[in-house]
């Protein structure tokens, strides 16, 4: 059997392995998204699979009653990677709570998934957290239809999608005749005085989106991703969140995401906060992202 740690290599999106999950506004059943990269160092090509315990409260999968404690992720060629989006399911706590969702990744040299070679395990450490009832540091939700001091570049306030009725922040990009790639943001210098020194400081944003290709020549809609800075420095990197190209294809998210940051480290009493997202369009195609409920709290 061979030891799989001289066999691949597992990277984690930044802070994948910390998540922080608010519970006023996550569904139930709570959907987690995270991204690996498995890289292939061998000298043939790997089979892997994902495998939680059976006593987990986490599955993989987004439907509770369809979900698995296995999700198989397919080969990959010897002195390759690839990059996988990983959906894990549970019941929604009723209360904060701090739990370890362990993960093993098993590798096989068949795609019948028998000829087992090793494994390896990660942690994802999860805390759910109820942040309307920490302390508020600053909070924005746009509905009065005013941007409440963030300045905004390549972003509008809009009324068709919100969290709540009203406005959100919203991002857009269309008609192109060549491949153009654009950058929105929206940025705030707040007073985190009160928090310094805490336990735990947090900042929450939302965001959903929705790409839509309408025409033209090997068109493309992407969002390219979502980053967040404080002070210039980079706390989250989504990368590529979603990418279409077909005639007539539209993809959107089926729910406002929750992207929820430990920034306990970051901050020094007057901090700059940039969120920032990207997209790429080419011909007749449509990238919408709208951002809501920014939140920063502490206890």
């Amino acid at each position: 059997m061979a030891d799989i740690r001289a066999t691949f290599r597992i990277q984690y999106e930044l802070n994948a392995d910390d998540q922080w999950i608010d519970l006023s506004w996550c569904s139930d059943p709570v959907v987690l998204v995270i991204k690996i990269k498995i890289q292939n160092l061998g000298s043939v090509t790997g089979y892997f699979k994902l495998v939680v315990p059976e006593d987990s409260p986490w599955k993989f999968g987004t439907d509770l009653a369809t979900a698995s404690n296995e999700k198989t992720l397919g080969g990959i060629d010897a002195q390759s990677s690839k990059e996988f989006t990983i959906k894990l399911v549970r019941a929604k706590p009723t209360s904060e709570m701090d739990e370890t969702l362990t993960v093993e990744i098993q590798a096989y040299s068949d795609s019948n998934y028998t000829d087992y070679m090793g494994s390896e395990m990660f942690d994802i450490y999860v805390h759910f957290v109820d942040l309307p009832n920490w302390n508020i540091v600053d909070y924005t939700n746009f509905d009065d239809n005013d941007w409440n001091g963030w300045t905004s570049t390549n972003l509008s306030l809009a009324s068709d999608r919100s969290v709540q009725p009203g406005y959100s922040a919203k991002f857009h990009m269309g008609l192109s005749d060549t491949l153009v790639t654009s950058t929105g943001s929206l940025v705030k210098t707040i007073s985190t005085a009160n928090a310094t020194g805490a336990s735990r400081v947090l900042l929450r944003v939302m965001f959903c989106y929705h790409l839509q290709v309408n025409a033209g020549a090997a068109p493309l809609a992407r969002l390219d991703g979502i980053s967040i800075k404080i002070n210039d420095q980079v706390i989250y990197s989504s990368g590529v969140i979603a990418s279409i190209s077909a005639l007539g294809a539209v993809v959107e998210s089926e729910r406002w995401f929750i992207i929820c940051l430990d920034i306990t480290d970051y901050i020094t009493g007057s901090d700059t906060i940039a969120i920032e997202v990207t997209g790429s369009t080419r011909h007749n195609v449509v990238v919408d992202a709208w951002f809501d409920e920014i939140l920063i709290a502490y206890k």
